[in-house]
């Protein structure tokens, strides 16, 4: 192979995987068993820069950017006809807050909304005393919106700006290119796209706290219950939870935003007696009205059988 296209090759996986790589971005594998997924969506971004491109770079972007939430095995990332049903929702409904009209079901498990303005996607000049240099600037505004609420709870700005090419190769690859293609990102404007979803993922991991896994009820068979959760969230077998309701939010009465999550009363009291990969089954030691849903509280022997635990997921 040509020693140029190989070094081309190269350069082009660094600008891809350059900011993911980072071990503030992404979880490990012990992160990922002690840590929650919360799941977001990423809608559309508005195109707000003044730009003659061909390519769809609201939806490219968008698609960029959810492609990157995923490789930080940080998030449950939403598709995007979920996105476009749920977004439906959202316009047809007033009452967000109060968690009632259609959101209700279909919002109940997205926490966090991404949205974005591109605000400059092209070419600027850098004038100095003796030479004048050409660079690509990409640029948005990004924000994260807390579903259960309705707030903006971040609004970051990113810009990334990469040293043009030689106009001719440049014009070239432009001219033919396809968005998010492997030509694409060996341009200016390709690597300078590639570099600004990391910067605006890396704003979106700094907005949204990392949460501690809660195993959960994900059915009950025939008295047996069966877990949420495995081997891949270190559940022990013989380990016993306390059982209670799925977590109630608790808001604050002037503001309505939500504050934290309580667990409610204790239902019961189970044993896992089997542990498998990404699920788990228990047998009931005391208790009834088990359901799916229900939160488990690993039993620490002391007071977690009477006193109501406030937890900060759900």
């Amino acid at each position: 192979m040509n020693t140029r296209i190989i070094l081309n090759l190269i350069l082009v996986m660094l600008f891809l995987f350059a900011g993911c790589n980072s071990s503030k971005v992404i979880y490990t594998q012990d992160e990922e068993a002690i840590y929650a997924k919360p799941t977001i969506a990423v809608s559309r971004f508005d195109v707000r820069a003044v730009t003659n491109t061909r390519w769809n770079i609201g939806d490219g972007i968008a698609d960029l950017v959810a492609d990157r939430l995923v490789d930080t095995r940080r998030f449950m990332v939403l598709e995007r006809d979920e996105l476009e049903a749920m977004l439906a929702d959202m316009a047809r409904s007033s009452k967000l807050r109060s968690g009632q009209g259609g959101t209700a079901g279909r919002l109940k498990n997205v926490r966090f909304l991404i949205k974005g303005d591109i605000t400059d996607f092209g070419q600027m000049q850098d004038e100095g005393w003796f030479s004048s240099k050409s660079y690509t600037v990409v640029a948005a505004k990004i924000e994260v919106v807390d579903v259960q609420t309705g707030r903006t709870i971040a609004s970051r700005d990113v810009v990334a700006r990469v040293k043009n090419k030689k106009d001719s190769e440049q014009a070239v690859a432009i001219e033919t290119a396809a968005f998010g293609s492997l030509s694409f990102y060996q341009t200016s404007i390709g690597q300078a796209t590639s570099q600004m979803a990391d910067k605006a993922v890396e704003a979106i991991v700094e907005s949204i706290d990392d949460e501690p896994f809660q195993p959960k009820i994900a059915s009950v068979v025939d008295g047996s219950i069966v877990i949420n959760a495995g081997k891949d969230h270190l559940i022990q077998k013989n380990a016993v939870y306390i059982v209670r309701p799925e977590p109630e939010p608790v808001r604050d009465p002037d503001s309505g935003d939500i504050l934290s999550y309580v667990a409610g009363s204790k239902i019961g009291i189970i044993r896992v007696t089997q542990v498998m990969e990404r699920i788990s089954l228990a047998k009931v030691v005391d208790g009834s009205g088990f359901q799916a849903g229900q939160t488990l509280f690993l039993d620490s022997g002391g007071e977690a059988g009477q006193v109501a635990p406030v937890v900060q997921s759900h």
